[in-house]
């Protein structure tokens, strides 16, 4: 891209050590639908880069990052199935030796496993050294086993692909819902930069699982609408320009009504930031926050002026107030949240 686009706006919440790294993943989709010398982005291309927003908040993009139900019914379903552990134990003597290398604790967490082969991985890429004592066996080990845990760690249960992807799948129909219905104001393209897991995630939703993803790949949804009253907007999938073939629309071209029902056991409903998600509830605006100390100080106030004469008759003989028994272990054992 010649010129630093206008759409810096929508990263004036990212990082700024994160900026770079949102344009070069953006560039390459932009570069052949921009003319040369505009420095201004079409109204009809809207981009929405990784980490434009914060992990913690965006949801549409990292819901199966950050909801707690995603990692709670990975348990059951990947880490306790049979497969899972005989892969771990096949593994244990390269988990034990990349954790001696890279000072991760043994034994080693699959999170921090991940980094390592994503730090190896990108080295490799780049031409670079690897880790003293990374030979190309282990180092062909280490990515073989890297790419089996990003597909395994999500499965095709509906509960979990609504729980990890759904939000992005509802703001798909809602774009394409709002484009039909104002077709002069449609946007002609829409980028979301991602991760490979966010491929992952969303192809094993639409039940057309892919390998790991090598970098830069995509997704493409494409709908195709006429103004002619007998035509049906009908939807195409590719990945990596390759057509998928959605179960339930019997072709490459998909019309949308079967789509949208194809999916629709993906869309969360009213509860699903604390039902599917099990995300907990928004933070109170700093006005109502300010209400609600207010008066649990006012309650705390009253409750101690009321302690404070009951109190008064409950003196020994010599006038020293009784002190309460201490808390024994087992009480506050008892008494602390798991």
């Amino acid at each position: 891209i010649h010129q630093r686009l206008r759409f810096e706006a929508l990263l004036s919440n990212a990082h700024s050590r994160v900026r770079n790294r949102c344009f070069k993943a953006c560039s390459p989709g932009l570069r052949p639908r921009l003319p040369d010398g505009n420095s201004s982005l079409p109204h009809q291309i809207q981009v929405f880069p990784i980490m434009s927003s914060q992990k913690d908040d965006d949801f549409v993009m990292r819901s199966y990052d950050i909801c707690p139900r995603v990692e709670a019914m990975r348990v059951p379903l990947v880490y306790q199935a049979p497969d899972w552990i005989a892969a771990m134990q096949a593994n244990s003597d390269l988990l034990d030796l990349l954790a001696n290398l890279s000072g991760f604790d043994r034994p080693m967490a699959v999170e921090h496993f991940n980094w390592v082969a994503d730090y190896l991985l990108c080295r490799r890429q780049q031409g670079l050294g690897l880790y003293p004592g990374v030979t190309d066996e282990i180092y062909d080990r280490t990515i073989s086993l890297h790419s089996w845990i990003q597909t395994r760690k999500f499965p095709s249960d509906r509960a979990f692909c609504r729980a990890s992807i759904g939000p992005f799948v509802a703001e798909l129909l809602s774009n394409w819902k709002s484009d039909l219905a104002h077709k002069a104001d449609a946007r002609l393209f829409r980028l979301y930069s991602a991760h490979d897991t966010t491929l992952i995630a969303l192809m094993t939703a639409l039940k057309s699982p892919i390998p790991a993803p090598y970098y830069a790949s995509h997704t493409l949804f494409e709908l195709y609408a006429s103004d002619e009253a007998h035509a049906s907007p009908y939807v195409r999938v590719l990945y990596n320009f390759q057509p998928c073939n959605i179960p339930g629309c019997g072709a490459a071209d998909c019309p949308l009504t079967a789509f949208s029902e194809e999916v629709s056991d993906l869309l969360p409903g009213d509860s699903w930031s604390s039902g599917d998600c099990g995300a907990a509830q928004p933070s109170a605006s700093p006005y109502y926050l300010i209400v609600t100390l207010g008066a649990l100080c006012a309650m705390l106030f009253v409750a101690l002026v009321i302690v404070m004469a009951v109190k008064r008759g409950t003196t020994t003989g010599s006038g020293y107030r009784k002190l309460p028994a201490f808390a024994t272990e087992d009480t506050i054992t008892a008494a602390t949240p798991v």
